[in-house]
């Protein structure tokens, strides 16, 4: 089974718009055969649901100050951190543009 993983600013399991449409979207993949998988942003990572809708949810803290702001648009999530699910297709969305640059650069050369 092809697995996917969504990285980005949705917060599950509804916190924010983008999580429904994330969410919509990864049953429609499940439905085609796809393993999904969902790295996206919690503003209480403590309480933050491991599982949505049986799929495996990794959230990272949301940013706070401007050092991690920072982060979160340049890095968002390290690349090893993306290899470790060993996805076949990563999706990013609600994603800051400079960090795709970095996701994209990094997995090519994985």
């Amino acid at each position: 089974m092809k697995k996917i993983l969504y990285i980005g600013g949705f917060e599950m399991p509804d916190k924010n718009a983008a999580a429904q449409r994330v969410l919509a979207n990864a049953l429609l993949l499940r439905e085609m055969g796809f393993e999904v998988s969902f790295m996206g942003i919690s503003k209480d990572i403590q309480n933050a649901p491991k599982f949505v809708e049986n799929f495996e949810s990794h959230p990272v803290p949301y940013p706070v100050g401007i050092k991690q702001w920072m982060h979160q648009i340049i890095t968002f999530v390290e690349c090893d951190a993306i290899l470790n699910y060993r996805p076949n297709y990563v999706v990013l969305y609600n994603f800051p543009a400079v960090a795709s640059l970095r996701v994209s650069e990094d997995m090519s050369q994985a």
